[in-house]
């Protein structure tokens, strides 16, 4: 019950700085017009800082374990693809495509790679940091095809992660690690406090994002089972799997809280881009946040 009352407790902290995120969409501070501003902030400046930070203590035995994270998330995303196909092939046209790219893409990076900082610290973030390699190839390749119907050359899928900043991160954070390079105090000190505003940050917008969804019709049951599907079965699979392997705690740990997010805040805009329906998609954002408020606490009852 130990890891339970943690994870509450880093959950209660999380939502604090998701009701904040509401406070300030109500009150005009982050807009429709400036929020993609607050989220290349994190995603490009900040997150990258976090995930080069997690590689500065790496030693061989937690690259020797970041190798069965790969592979694991490797197996993840193509779970998600199937189950996402089986489970809604019955699902209206315009939702379908929604659907199975909710499975497949969850909130893992925004949400996610904070969370497990939060609990695990930087040995948390950096399985976290390799967990979202595959997550990132399969969102690019597999995931625009599902939403959009249209698959992208091969060409433009590597020139988009050769360019992510958090995959260069981990590269470069990797090196850093091997090679025991140091920096003066001034620009590590830099680094750990920009590290540190990643959490607050991502999930004020993540507020922001929710405070801007209808509320009606919530209670749809595609919705609903969606939610079950990302939030309990998929977490549990990868729990089961991860045991099976040996993974060590922290590195199980991790894997769980990213499985388990839930829908990514890419949903319901990539939904609008590609003229899906976009409403139905804020629902299963919404939704899906606030119940991993409570599923996540949960599932640490089982690491």
């Amino acid at each position: 019950m130990a890891a339970f009352f943690q994870m509450l407790n880093t959950q209660a902290v999380l939502l604090a700085y998701l009701l904040c995120g509401v406070l300030c969409r109500r009150l005009h501070i982050i807009t429709p017009h400036n929020q993609q501003n607050f989220t290349d902030l994190v995603l490009s400046v900040l997150m990258p800082c976090m995930v080069f930070n997690s590689f500065q203590s790496v030693t061989w035995d937690t690259l020797r374990n970041s190798l069965s994270v790969l592979g694991l998330s490797l197996g993840v995303s193509l779970a998600a693809m199937a189950a996402g196909r089986l489970i809604f092939r019955r699902a209206g046209a315009g939702r379908a495509g929604v659907l199975r790219y909710a499975v497949l893409v969850n909130n893992a990076g925004f949400a996610g790679l904070p969370l497990a900082r939060e609990t695990f610290g930087a040995e948390g973030a950096l399985y976290a940091s390799v967990f979202l390699i595959p997550a990132r190839i399969f969102m690019w390749s597999a995931g625009v095809t599902m939403i959009s119907g249209q698959r992208p050359s091969a060409k433009k899928l590597w020139s988009q992660l050769a360019k992510n900043p958090n995959i260069v991160a981990v590269f470069l954070g990797l090196a850093r690690g091997l090679s025991g390079l140091t920096f003066p105090p001034f620009i590590e000190s830099a680094l750990s406090h920009l590290d540190a505003c990643v959490s607050p940050l991502s999930m004020v917008i993540i507020g922001a994002i929710v405070a801007g969804v209808p509320w009606k019709g919530l209670f749809e049951k595609d919705v609903w089972l969606y939610a079950a599907v990302r939030l309990l079965a998929m977490p549990l699979a990868a729990l089961a799997a991860g045991r099976l392997l040996g993974f060590a705690p922290v590195a199980l740990g991790s894997v769980v809280i990213l499985t388990a997010m839930p829908a990514g805040t890419t949903v319901p805009l990539l939904a609008a881009r590609y003229g899906k329906d976009a409403v139905f998609a804020s629902k299963l954002l919404l939704v899906s946040t606030v119940l991993s408020l409570l599923t996540v606490p949960a599932l640490m009852v089982l690491l």
